[in-house]
């Protein structure tokens, strides 16, 4: 059967958006550079790893999402069983539930532009003192394609600007940044 005219337009259309793709794609940068705030039903969900938490969204893209848990960190006990002394002086926080305890990560935050910067697995113990601001992250929060966004569909996550203060306050980071969120009208 020869297609119509009009079917091989739709054929055409679709090949070329199937081309384009990977380029479209790449140009959505989602939350990047946010943070996530648990909604509260995730409070009422024991078994959840992001009840009550606010995660520094490093990497958002149509193909998954990449974050680190703020305000969450390891008793000295744990983070000497994990890196057994290696970790120097540096904090250590729980960065979330994959890979955990075998992935780690180092955030440095520049106070000054309030940008920051996540190194992956980090040689330790570092040879130079670690740069100001440096902390250790064991474990991450990770998101497949698509994933987050039908989790925002299902508002599990507020999100807001990241600010400097979620980052070194220490105590109770989820409440704060709940209360710092626009209330509805």
């Amino acid at each position: 059967m020869k297609p119509t005219p009009h079917i091989a337009r739709i054929y055409l259309l679709l090949a070329l958006l199937i081309l384009a793709f990977p380029s479209l794609a790449k140009l959505y940068k989602g939350q990047t550079g946010r943070v996530l705030i648990a909604a509260p039903r995730l409070h009422t969900e024991s078994n959840d790893p992001f009840a009550e938490s606010v995660v520094f969204l490093a990497n958002h893209s149509l193909f998954g999402a990449f974050g680190l848990v703020l305000g969450r960190r390891l008793d000295a006990t744990e983070a000497e069983r994990i890196f057994q002394g290696k970790q120097g002086d540096l904090p250590v926080y729980y960065g979330g539930p994959v890979s955990y305890p075998d992935r780690v990560f180092m955030m440095i935050l520049d106070e000054v532009s309030g940008r920051v910067n996540i190194v992956p697995n980090p040689a330790l113990p570092l040879a130079n003192p670690p740069p100001q601001g440096a902390r250790l992250y064991v474990g991450y929060a990770g998101w497949g394609m698509f994933q987050l966004n039908m989790e925002f569909a299902k508002n599990a996550w507020d999100t807001a600007p990241f600010t400097l203060d979620l980052l070194t306050a220490e105590g109770d980071v989820w409440h704060r940044a709940r209360a710092a969120l626009p209330q509805p009208k």
